[in-house]
């Protein structure tokens, strides 16, 4: 079965009995000095369905300059789709881009090409603008910084760029809170393998608040977010070391542990229970971020909730602003809550 050809401007115009011009405005947005009453536009649109017509996408983009479409730009070496961080913003992205009637297209880096190429090849007109998370020492920011593309961070705080965050500062208060709370005095902090920014402010804030609330915190050894130890940084473990397995026990024994995420977390809940210990009634377990597991979790996790899927919306609106030709804020921060579960 042969499927018919989109039609022209002419051919609609011939069956209406106007101008192609005239067609031009109603379909395209062509600026003219043509007025077009409703009855005449209503016969082109009705004219247009009857003869599958398609606009020329590229021609109304030259013309507004405009493609309609953003993208989204990792600074770091690989997007993980099970991430659970990764679909959350990918989700809040999405949904900002359907609100603003915008399509999105993802771009991971390449060790084969420049920082100064890769911004050339994001800011070659395909595009009207770009969120992007890397970071803050990536020289990509700089130059996207000195671009004509608007540009938007998320998740870190990027100094030459707006930045759209979630209120890392409140998320740590609320996990020291949470554990005073829940009387406990000794606590096992697991940092992460690498110093993200938020992750860094997030940790300031619980030490300190947890000093403010009487609560002692024990340094502990790195745990990796990652789910695939094919590609941990050697040296970097995926559950706890044995001297923090050590701390679990004894006098001077920590009763909870607070997880830099909720990835980690999730990993040494089931590693220590298989140990025998019960959660929460021997060691208590703190996450952050919010996001569940694609599996269903064996506990649901205590933790913070970061609300990704909403910075990823909010993002798109900021990077609207700035295609728009806009002031956009330099920093725009969302809320956080706790979230209690099981494991405390």
């Amino acid at each position: 079965m042969s499927v018919r050809r989109p039609a022209t401007l002419k051919e609609i115009a011939e069956l209406v009995g106007v101008g192609p011009a005239t067609v031009s405005v109603v379909l395209n947005g062509a600026k003219s000095g043509t007025k077009v009453s409703e009855k005449t536009r209503q016969a082109i649109n009705d004219a247009a369905k009857q003869l599958n017509y398609r606009p020329n996408v590229l021609a109304r983009s030259l013309r507004t300059r405009r493609t309609g479409i953003v993208g989204f730009f990792s600074g770091y070496d690989y997007i993980e789709p099970r991430n659970q961080y990764i679909a959350e913003v990918m989700s809040g992205l999405q949904n900002g881009c359907m609100r603003h009637d915008l399509n999105l297209l993802l771009f991971t880096p390449s060790s084969k090409h420049s920082v100064e190429d890769i911004v050339a090849n994001l800011a070659d007109g395909r595009l009207d603008g770009l969120v992007v998370t890397a970071r803050p020492e990536h020289k990509i920011n700089t130059v996207l910084a000195g671009s004509h593309l608007p540009v938007v961070a998320i998740a870190d705080r990027i100094p030459e760029l707006p930045s759209v965050l979630a209120d890392a500062a409140l998320g740590g208060q609320l996990q020291a809170r949470h554990l005073a709370e829940k009387g406990h005095k000794r606590v096992l902090y697991i940092p992460s393998d690498y110093p993200f920014p938020s992750v860094l402010e997030r940790q300031t804030s619980f030490y300190a608040e947890a000093e403010a609330l009487g609560i002692t915190v024990i340094d502990g050894d790195p745990v990796s977010g990652h789910l695939d130890d094919r590609i941990v940084t050697p040296g970097i473990r995926l559950q706890l070391s044995t001297k923090d397995l050590d701390r679990l026990s004894g006098p001077d024994r920590v009763t909870a542990i607070q997880c830099w995420d909720d990835t980690p977390a999730y990993r040494i809940a089931t590693q220590i229970a298989d140990r025998g210990y019960r959660i929460p009634a021997d060691v208590a377990i703190v996450g952050y971020n919010g996001c569940i597991p694609s599996v269903e979790p064996r506990w649901k996790l205590s933790t913070v909730s970061a609300c990704w899927a909403a910075v990823g919306s909010a993002a798109i609106d900021v990077l609207t602003t700035s295609i728009e030709g806009l002031d956009a804020p330099m920093e725009t921060v969302l809320p956080v809550h706790f979230v209690v579960g099981s494991t405390t």
